[in-house]
């Protein structure tokens, strides 16, 4: 990659900023209860044929694996490198790309320097907090949009859990 992450990620702020601003103005206009919301469709009308084809081809299981929780595939990235290429006109490595069920993939690998465990057969991931108090990490977290489960609620003190 030829800049920063920090700076790949402003370019892509940048490059959604009029969806968002419309975004905002939606939400704004929603609220009103004599508003008439057709924004993603009228919900008084069946959806297109494709639509349902495309559910009931890939909800059909293939293998006993269909449905596991899985990471960053190469094919997978692959064709998201592809679409944010063509998108957003910038370039992407696939180090860029982290696939996951959520955003504790990145820290059940390791990458944001947090110990965690993945107790198997959940969906849900206990990640050592990295202050003392993981009541006042989970507090912390919430002041940035972060919802976690403080360890202290089910007898794990120091640590919290992620779904």
């Amino acid at each position: 990659m030829n800049q920063p992450v920090g700076e790949t990620i402003l370019e892509i702020q940048r490059s959604l900023e009029a969806f968002l601003n419309c975004y905002r103005t939606y939400l704004a206009i929603a609220t009103d209860p004599e508003a008439c919301d057709f924004v993603f469709g009228n919900p008084h009308e069946m959806p297109l044929p494709e639509i349902g084809d495309a559910i009931a081809r890939w909800a059909a299981p293939r293998s006993e694996r269909w449905f596991e929780y899985k990471g960053s595939e190469p094919a997978t990235v692959a064709a998201v490198i592809r679409s944010l290429r063509s998108r957003v006109g910038i370039e992407f490595d696939a180090a860029d790309i982290a696939m996951t069920t959520g955003a504790v993939g990145a820290i059940v690998r390791g990458d944001m320097g947090y110990e965690a465990v993945r107790p198997g057969g959940t969906f849900y991931v206990l990640v050592r907090s990295p202050i003392a108090d993981d009541v006042a990490f989970a507090a912390l977290l919430t002041e940035h949009d972060v919802y976690v489960l403080p360890g202290a609620a089910f007898e794990l003190p120091r640590w919290f859990r992620i779904s």
